[in-house]
């Protein structure tokens, strides 16, 4: 049974027990976070570890805690106390606390039904909205922001993970020694109008247009004509919609 508290008072009790390393400080409500076996997190973190030379891939957005941020449905931001580390098979969003410096600190899930966005920093930023902030029906997923304006075309970027078992029937991969399991992402990307429902956005250029309001035909049309010669790759996808914002 999952039982739910509030991240302030959870967080302030696990760093009670780590006085030395320092305090939560100020308090933050309105997400609420599942803790110890209920997290499902021992389980993914040992079949996932770098060790594991048996399995490729991984089912997080990247291995380790990273520093970033939540804004909750109540629009409260949870950042600089904390590290975050987003499951891409499940769509969760675990949390542990800067300040619990144990070699096994304590991991919480976080309930996202309560989560708008959040922000997981790698080199850069990467910004993750609920999905449901674009399509109400969809309360199960986050979206990658690529690129967002409100008042016109944003670019999302879905991420979906599955776990391939290694197939022995498949020769060729035990010709070429290839004795592994894998994670393997499939990616999909959607342009959504003035925060709208997302419509799909492929590399193929004779149906992007498809995915912009008919008024934009013409100008979508003639970007890529003036860049026949770029790869068509994610970054293109970004410049696209950039664009068309201008």
């Amino acid at each position: 049974m999952k039982t739910p508290f509030l991240i302030s008072c959870l967080l302030l009790s696990v760093v009670a027990t780590q006085a030395q390393t320092g305090s939560v400080g100020a308090s933050l409500s309105g997400i609420t976070v599942v803790k110890g076996n209920n997290t499902g997190f021992q389980g993914v973190q040992s079949y996932n570890s770098a060790d594991n030379a048996n399995v490729k891939g991984s089912q997080f957005f990247d291995k380790e805690f990273r520093e970033g941020s939540v804004t909750t449905t109540n629009n409260e931001r949870l950042t600089g106390l904390y590290k975050f580390l987003f499951d891409k098979v499940r769509q969760e969003l675990f949390i542990t606390s800067k300040a619990d410096t144990r070699a096994n600190p304590e991991v919480l899930l976080a309930e996202k039904q309560q989560i708008k966005s959040f922000t997981i920093t790698t080199d850069r930023d990467h910004t993750f909205s609920a999905a449901r902030n674009y399509d109400p029906a969809n309360t199960t997923d986050f979206y990658e922001v690529l690129q967002k304006d409100d008042s016109g075309y944003t670019l999302l970027k879905f991420v979906k993970t599955t776990f391939v078992k290694m197939d022995y029937r498949n020769m060729e991969k035990v010709k070429n020694g290839e004795f592994y399991d894998e994670f393997v992402d499939k990616v999909t990307y959607y342009v959504s109008y003035k925060s709208g429902k997302p419509q799909e956005i492929t590399f193929k250029k004779k149906n992007m247009a498809n995915a912009f309001q008919a008024d934009k035909k013409a100008a979508i049309d003639n970007y890529i004509d003036n860049h026949s010669n770029d790869d068509v790759n994610e970054q293109y996808l970004i410049n696209l919609v950039n664009s068309a914002n201008n």
